[in-house]
């Protein structure tokens, strides 16, 4: 499977490997398709740099949270 996508220019990028990992884990855990795990973790990595405030200097961490605030 190969997960396509726009290229995001966003410098709080910092830990976007080990949230896409646990991300699929968690789909994972939840009974998901390992497919459908991955394309679902993919978007959520994808919201987490987009909403990134790029606290803690240039390569900050991703916004963890941005699904639950915009509920």
């Amino acid at each position: 499977v190969e997960l396509r996508g726009p290229r995001i220019v966003s410098p709080p990028t910092h830990g976007t490997g080990c949230t896409f990992s646990a991300a699929i884990a968690a789909g994972l855990a939840a009974g998901l398709p390992l497919a459908e795990a991955a394309a679902r973790a993919k978007r959520y990595v994808e919201g987490a740099i987009r909403d990134a405030a790029g606290a803690g200097g240039e390569r900050g961490p991703l916004h963890h949270l941005w699904r639950n605030e915009r509920q």
